[in-house]
């Protein structure tokens, strides 16, 4: 009975160890995803205080580009985070079926 019993333990304890595993992959997914967004936010101000600036006529230019740019970042950094979220899910389940 006592073997029964620490099997049950040790197996509780593993999962607990693989539910924490994945817990801490899915925070980390989100910091990812805060930090694309930070960075894209960062090329937005950028670009609207080149565009507010007057000084920086010649500078001008380089609007359009920090726009585009932080629209990538953004974009790459939800697609990614979603496709990363789905693939959690998916072998979350397959682990635990």
């Amino acid at each position: 009975m006592e073997k029964k019993e620490k099997k049950n333990e040790q197996r509780s304890a593993s999962a607990l160890r693989d539910d924490m595993a994945i817990y801490r992959t899915e925070m980390a997914n989100q910091r990812t995803t805060l930090a694309f967004l930070a960075l894209s936010l960062h090329f937005f101000a950028f670009a609207l205080t080149v565009a507010k600036v007057d000084e920086f006529e010649g500078a001008r230019w380089a609007v359009i580009p920090a726009v585009v740019v932080g629209l990538a970042l953004l974009g790459f950094g939800l697609v990614s985070h979603y496709r990363i979220k789905r693939r959690i899910k998916k072998e979350n389940e397959r682990w635990n079926a």
